[in-house]
């Protein structure tokens, strides 16, 4: 890997909230939602599809819960060029530099898979809401909100797509190959 292509402490910090606050925050409201989806006994509050709302909410909560043990994983690839140094006394400088690339490209793949998680778990949790909102004959509003959770689905997909497509310009950049 390029030293520069390397993970900067922005992306490092941005991935530690992702996987340490925003991913278990939204595991948690999907858990609820999957409690509450599955104890809906009541044929006046039923849902029109139950049994999909609650996979798609089970889909949800798994890429959350990913996407914080990736984040876990990839902390252990977080290291400053001087730890690394510092850890690696015995190593000649060209084979450590070798040997820094292989932490940071690591580093990298590990949080490119925690947002990878995040996001299309996020975007299931778009469509498991507007399943639990989807009664069985819903008015006029209730498909407008119901709309309004889709089209953000395809927000949330639209967005990972165009942040991936400007990760890898920025990546080319860094190092002037065209």
């Amino acid at each position: 890997m390029d030293p520069a292509q390397y993970p900067t402490t922005a992306d490092a910090e941005s991935a530690n909230t992702l996987g340490t606050t925003a991913s278990p925050l939204l595991a948690g409201f999907s858990i609820t939602l999957i409690g509450l989806v599955a104890g809906n006994t009541s044929p006046t509050a039923a849902i029109k599809w139950p049994d999909l709302t609650l996979a798609v909410l089970c889909g949800a909560t798994i890429f959350f819960v990913l996407s914080v043990q990736f984040t876990v994983v990839a902390r252990k690839f977080n290291l400053t060029k001087e730890e690394h140094i510092a850890r690696t006394p015995d190593l000649k400088s060209d084979i450590r530099e070798k040997a820094y690339g292989v932490v940071m490209s690591d580093l990298c793949l590990w949080i490119e898979r925690a947002r990878l998680l995040f996001n299309l778990g996020l975007g299931l949790l778009f469509l498991g809401l507007a399943g639990v909102m989807l009664p069985p004959n819903p008015s006029c509003l209730r498909y407008a909100a119901i709309g309004l959770l889709i089209l953000a689905f395809f927000g949330e997909m639209a967005w990972f797509y165009m942040d991936y497509r400007k990760s890898e310009e920025f990546q080319k950049s860094l190092t002037n190959k065209k």
